[in-house]
Formats: C-alpha cells, sequence, structure tokens
C-alpha cells in the first residue's frame, strides 16, 4: 500500500482494516527523512530506524510516535553516539554517551538530560563521578583533573563546586572547607606540604576575615 499525504509524506507498508499504517512500512517526508519499521495504529510503534536530512539518526524502540524504550541516536553535529533508554522522544534511564572526541558518559538520564548518578571522563584523562541534575554536576561528587592533579570530593551545584568540600593537590597541598562557585568561601583550613596551615575565614578564593596560620616549621602563630 503506498499513501500520499497532503502534507508531502509519502508511506508504503502495511495497513489496517481502516487503513491505519500497522505492521511494517516506511515513511518519507517531505525534507527526505525516512523512518523504515514497524507501526501499530497509525503511529511508529514497535523497532525501527530514522534518518533525518542533518545526518541524525535513531535506530531502537518506538511507543506511540516516539522514541521509548532501548536505542541509539547519532548526532552528527557534535559526532555524539547515544545508547540506553528513552522515554517519550528523550534519554531517561541509563545510558551511555560517547564524543568524537574521546569524552564519554554513563549513569542515569532525566527528560534528555544527566540526572542521578553518572561518570564523565574527559579526552585529558579528567573525571568526575557523583551526582548530576539537568545536565550538570549538582550534590555529591569526586572530581579529578588529570594533567593539572588536582582532586575535589564534595559538594556541587549547577556544575560548580559549592559547600562543603576537600580539595587536594600533587604537590602535597590541601584545603577542607566551604566553596562558592568553584571558589574558596567561607570558613575552611589550608595546608602546605611544610606544615604550614591557614585556618579561618575565605572570600572570593582569598583569606579574609577572622582566621589564624600556624609555620610547620616553626610552630609559631
Amino acid at each position: 500500500m503506498c499513501i500520499y499525504y497532503s502534507n508531502g509524506i509519502v508511506y508504503m507498508g502495511q495497513v489496517d482494516a481502516n487503513n491505519y499504517r500497522h505492521g511494517q512500512g516506511k515513511q518519507i517526508w517531505p525534507d527526505s527523512t525516512v523512518y523504515i519499521g514497524e507501526w501499530k495504529e497509525d503511529k511508529q510503534t514497535g523497532q525501527g530506524k530514522i534518518h533525518h536530512t542533518d545526518g541524525d539518526k535513531y535506530e531502537g524502540e518506538w511507543k506511540d510516535g516516539m522514541a521509548s524504550g532501548e536505542g541509539t541516536y547519532t548526532r552528527s553535529s557534535d559526532n555524539s553516539i547515544y545508547t540506553g533508554q528513552w522515554r517519550e522522544d528523550r534519554q531517561n534511564g541509563l545510558g551511555k554517551e560517547e564524543w568524537g572526541d574521546g569524552t564519554k558518559y554513563e549513569g542515569r538520564f532525566s527528560g534528555g538530560y544527566r540526572s542521578g548518578q553518572g561518570t564523565i571522563q574527559w579526552a585529558d584523562g579528567s573525571h568526575y563521578t557523583g551526582e548530576w541534575r539537568m545536565g550538570k554536576p549538582e550534590g555529591r561528587g569526586k572530581a579529578s583533573w588529570g594533567k593539572e592533579g588536582r582532586e575535589y570530593e564534595g559538594n556541587w551545584r549547577d556544575g560548580k563546586m559549592e559547600g562543603y568540600g576537600e580539595m587536594r593537590w600533587k604537590d602535597g597541598r590541601t584545603y577542607a572547607g566551604y566553596w562558592l562557585a568553584d571558589r574558596r568561601h567561607g570558613k575552611g583550613v589550608y595546608s602546605w606540604p611544610n606544615g604550614n596551615r591557614y585556618s579561618g575565614d575565605w572570600v572570593e578564593g582569598k583569606q579574609h576575615g577572622i582566621g589564624e596560620w600556624k609555620e610547620g616549621n616553626t610552630g609559631n602563630r
């Protein structure tokens, strides 16, 4: 059966007694987007694949005309591939996403965003493991900057270190205290490998307010 719709869509495939698309079929849109797969009661339902004119493509499960279930989406604009669970055309549940530059994320998604527990690893070896919200680190998490040798474990908000957290540098320096928008802010203790230590107030990454300085070699304050 071949059906031509007034909006330019062409369908070739099986239909039911009411001429609804039902069974195996192929549909072509005016912009040359093509879907090949299963239909049920006039909607893509079951296994199918779609190729968009911009090079994007999806292959996997469908329900009521939307990607739902397990499937793989390839995006041409950033050479990324997502494989995992879908719900109503959005990444939802467990999934894995890889980009052309070698960056990889594996974890949970919600409504098309990284959300819940997940791990991302960048091409330079840096990585973050912890909680996500709306595509950004938020909640408890641990990050490591590969080339710099820094490690942070603590709270995040909107993709930035915020709240209580601890950072370590490869040269032995440490900071344990509060952060605001990636800067030391509030009460905190900064220690050096030689034993020097500052304990007190911080404002926008700088020692500011009431604090105590201790020199490691002499013990002077």
